[in-house]
């Protein structure tokens, strides 16, 4: 075997990072086994020997190593299907609250780890409660309630067989009753403390102040237009809880020691520096992972640190892409749907690129260059580069394109973070006592917060003229993974024809037009929104709502749609009333598409705030026609205004050569009467009729359906709505009378080609 290594040419490096790092190698076995499971859910086979066959190249013992990858593989397949879904179905319980609540306008929501239930149920689970419930972390407590799916849209994706089944079986429980049993005396110091110290930020009257509770704190306290400052710089890193900020806590752990040895060095004779720090450093490390809100990278990084005291106590070396692995596999056990986590990717994805990549970065600067200023800066420039690298696919997935100023911000924004804001408040909080102190010291920071502000912004501006819109899905995401690997471990020859195969089974797909459908109804949950497609590839879309209650409707619903049919730009949008059901993704498709035109009504436009200048906005008064390629549109706004919205709906009509789409808001039954007079009907068009308000009762007119004969109904409703649309009464009628009905709450996204 090692001949066959000798023959390929196979560097070391590349059988020293199999051999030695048994716990990556145990990490990606039980991933796959996460993986295996949600594309096949069948346990009965397991593995392939064909899949262990190449390890048999850097083991001495591969028949051992065989049977450990094939235990962590079953492992992980075992430990994910341990989730008995079971919809709307009650459960009690007991079990103990595992992290900070996280608070929406609507509920307040933990995780739980549960001892006991009234049916079998996944151990690891979410659990929503009144905004109202007092909850604290550790708190052992008494539940009961339904357990209820999380929001799926069945919109065209590009996603994998495995996420799509995971997306589609995620649950949680929505407890209407909550008893604490217990609670940590301890804790509730701690957690005393915490707030005693975040009220002391809150009450700031600095422009940072938002800033500085999320950097410290972990809790989303900034502005949607600042994050996205920071989301489009690539330095988003900069708001979560990182190394850096448990780095800064043992320095000044250190700090102290030094002066404390300077007192009385006679301690040094009983107790070695090293050890002194670490005696003090670690209860202030679990006091900030607590105050910090126990978030994936502060609990990676407090790990970390937690490990390394350890091997320096025992006096042991350690190699830290098998620490990480370790600590990555750990939290894999504990919840193996973190995998699918956006914090967890990149939380582990960046470190572990700062570790692989490190030693490449390190070697050439250190032997070239002596000062150490151009050192750091250029090893700053280096690793924000390697690191934006490694971390693409998670980035562009999670932002839906490339911004390229993620490659140049990170170089003077981590200097300014790291030496003038971070350290400033992690010093102004041994100052909360004195109010003068703690104000002066946070100038700085707040100073330096606002200089960072104003570079990222100036920065992003080569955003607009630099546009690198692409996205990895997982096919490409894994040939890209693939020859970063390759190119790092491989000899310089084998690099140029990894190289030429990266290009040829990379090559993006060049065709921009959307495409498979001729009209599309998507899945927005409990709202509307329809696209209607010309013969040249312009698109209309009537109304863009969803689901109230999800804060990130356009993420979940419309950007995977948008990704799958590479839609870019829409020639109008027309906006039937301002209900979010109908207007709530608007701003986001604003931001993320070219709009041309918006038509809605004059009620609409004074109801809808800050619509961009740049896009021709059009009230529409009186009926209106007009045509786009094959489209031939016409709008009828309301005959009379009323106090009820619904009735102000603006309806649309839309006519191809043989078939007309009749959209009708959420128009109420005695308007209605009024509205269709307005509608014409040739002998031999193919009507496919929008069901006024999601087929409700209050809009339910029978003499709509026998006047424009529909050989098709939609109706655009949420699965399992709290108002229990579409009414019983509406869908009998339809079925009666022989009417094909279309339901995106059963249906999912309906398409019509």
């Amino acid at each position: 075997m090692k001949n066959l290594i000798n023959t390929l040419n196979l560097p070391r490096d590349l059988g020293r990072c199999f051999s030695l790092n048994i716990f990556s190698l145990l990490l990606i076995f039980y991933i796959s086994g996460i993986i295996y499971w949600y594309q096949t859910e069948n346990l009965y086979l397991l593995i392939s020997g064909i899949f262990i066959l190449p390890l048999f190249l850097f083991f001495k013992r591969p028949f051992l190593i065989f049977l450990i990858c094939l235990f962590f593989f079953s492992l992980g397949a075992l430990r994910t299907s341990y989730n008995n879904f079971s919809e709307n179905k009650e459960i009690k319980g007991y079990g103990k609250i595992i992290t900070f609540p996280k608070k929406t306008e609507y509920y307040k929501e933990v995780q739980i780890s549960i001892k006991s239930a009234s049916r079998s149920i996944y151990s690891y689970n979410t659990i929503r409660f009144d905004k109202e419930a007092q909850i604290k972390p550790l708190d052992f407590i008494y539940f009961s309630g339904i357990e209820k799916k999380r929001l799926f849209y069945r919109n065209d994706n590009d996603y994998p067989k495995f996420y799509s089944n995971y997306l589609f079986n995620r649950s949680f429980i929505k407890s209407r009753f909550v008893k604490k049993v217990s609670e940590s005396k301890l804790l509730e110091t701690l957690l005393a403390l915490r707030e005693r110290i975040k009220e002391k930020f809150s009450v700031l009257d600095m422009e940072g102040r938002p800033f500085f509770i999320e950097v410290l704190f972990g809790e989303r306290t900034l502005q949607d237009s600042t994050r996205d400052t920071f989301n489009k710089s690539g330095t988003a890193h900069l708001l979560s809880i990182s190394g850096l900020h448990f780095s800064l806590t043992i320095f000044f752990s250190y700090i102290f020691v030094y002066f404390l040895t300077f007192l009385f060095p006679n301690i040094l004779l009983i107790i070695p520096r090293q050890v002194l720090t670490i005696i003090f450093a670690l209860p202030l490390l679990v006091f900030y992972a607590l105050l910090s809100g126990l978030s994936i990278p502060s609990t990676r990084a407090f790990l970390i640190f937690l490990s390394l005291f350890l091997f320096l106590l025992l006096k042991k070396n350690t190699r830290y892409p098998s620490l990480l692995s370790l600590i990555a596999l750990t939290f894999l056990i504990f919840d193996p749907n973190l995998i699918f986590s956006i914090s967890f990717q990149l939380s582990f994805a960046s470190v572990f690129a700062l570790v692989i990549f490190g030693e490449k970065i390190s070697s050439p600067l250190n032997n070239k260059i002596k000062n150490r200023f151009l050192k750091y800066i250029l090893g700053t420039f280096l690793a924000t580069i390697t690191v934006n690298i490694f971390i693409l696919p998670v980035i562009t997935n999670f932002q839906g394109k490339l911004f390229i100023s993620a490659f140049i911000s990170n170089v003077f924004a981590i200097p300014i973070f790291s030496f003038f804001i971070l350290p400033f408040l992690f010093l102004s909080m041994a100052l909360i006592f004195n109010d003068t102190l703690f104000t002066y010291l946070l100038m700085i920071p707040d100073n330096a917060y606002k200089i960072l502000v104003f570079l990222l912004n100036k920065i992003n501006v080569i955003n607009a003229y630099i546009n690198l819109d692409f996205y990895f899905n997982f096919k490409t995401a894994f040939i890209y993974y693939l020859f970063l690997f390759l190119l790092l471990f491989l000899p310089r020859y084998y690099k140029i024809l990894s190289l030429v195969a990266f290009l040829l089974f990379f090559i993006p797909d060049k065709d921009t037009h959307p495409k498979n459908f001729s009209a599309v109804f998507l899945d927005v949950g409990q709202g509307e929104s329809a696209i209607i497609k010309s013969d040249n590839n312009n698109l209309i879309m009537i109304d863009c709502g969803g689901n109230i209650y999800d804060e990130n409707i356009f993420k979940r619903a419309y950007a995977p749609f948008f990704r799958k049919h590479k839609v870019k730009e829409i020639y109008a949008i027309i906006i039937s009333h301002h209900h979010p059901d109908h207007t709530k993704a608007l701003k986001d498709i604003l931001e993320n598409v070219k709009i041309k035109e918006i038509y809605l009504t004059k009620e609409a436009r004074s109801n809808l705030k800050e619509l961009p200048e740049n896009i021709i906005i059009k009230e529409v008064a009186t009926p209106e026609k007009f045509t786009v390629d094959n489209l031939n549109i016409e709008l009828i706004p309301p005959i009379t205004y009323d106090k009820k919205p619904n009735n102000n709906s603006l309806w649309t009509i839309i006519k191809t050569k043989d078939k007309k789409f009749i959209f009708t808001g959420d128009t109420e039954k005695r308007f209605i009467e009024k509205m269709i007079k307005k509608i014409s009907v040739e002998k031999d068009e193919v009507i496919y009729l929008k069901v006024p308000h999601h087929g409700a009762k209050s809009s339910f007119y029978p003499d709509m359906y026998k006047s424009l004969k529909p050989r098709s109904v939609i109706i655009s409703a949420g699965a399992d709505n709290i108002w229990d649309l579409p009414s019983k009464e509406v869908i009998n009628f339809l079925r009666v009378n022989k009417i094909n009905i279309l339901r995106t709450d059963a249906q999912g996204q309906i398409t019509i080609n």
